[in-house]
C-alpha cells in the first residue's frame, strides 16, 4: 500500500516539475539521449507511461501503475530510459541514456536473477516487461 501512494505522488510530482519547467516532453523523439541523464526518475516515469500505463498487483496484495511498455535488447526511448534510471536507482552502475544495450542488458539480468526468489518477479529473461516493471518499481 505504501508503495502504491509513493508511485502516484511521483506521477503527480512528475507532472507538476514537468509542468512548471516548461519542459513539455512527450516522446523519446522530443527527448535527446544526453537529456535523459540529467532527467528525474518522475519525469522519465510520466514520459514512459506517456506511452501506455496499466495496473499490476504487487506482492502484497495492492497494485501498482507500471508501464505497458515491453523494453528489451535493442529498444530505445523514454522506456529503457526509465527502466535505466530505475536500475540506477537500484545500485546498477550504468548510463541512462535510452539505449538498451549490452550494459543494461546486463544490469536487467541481474537484476532479475537477483529477485528469482519472489515468483511475482518473473523469469531472468533481460526483458523488462510487466513483472520486471513491477519488481523495479515497487522497491524504489
Amino acid at each position: 500500500m505504501k508503495s502504491t501512494t509513493r508511485i502516484a505522488r511521483l506521477g503527480t510530482a512528475a507532472a507538476a516539475t514537468l509542468l512548471a519547467a516548461g519542459a513539455g516532453l512527450a516522446t523519446a523523439e522530443q527527448a535527446s539521449a544526453n537529456s535523459y541523464g540529467s532527467m528525474s526518475l518522475p519525469q522519465l516515469q510520466q514520459l514512459c507511461e506517456s506511452h501506455g500505463q496499466r495496473t499490476w498487483p504487487t506482492p502484497g496484495g495492492g497494485t501498482i501503475v507500471i508501464p505497458t511498455e515491453q523494453v528489451q535488447y535493442g529498444s530505445t526511448g523514454d522506456c529503457v530510459a526509465f527502466a535505466q534510471k530505475l536500475l540506477v536507482y537500484s545500485a546498477y552502475n550504468i548510463g541512462v541514456d535510452g539505449q538498451f544495450g549490452p550494459q543494461t542488458q546486463s544490469a536487467v539480468t541481474s537484476f532479475q536473477k537477483s529477485k528469482l526468489w519472489n515468483p511475482a518477479c518473473g523469469p531472468a529473461d533481460s526483458v523488462v516487461g510487466p513483472r520486471t516493471w513491477m519488481c523495479l518499481e515497487f522497491q524504489n
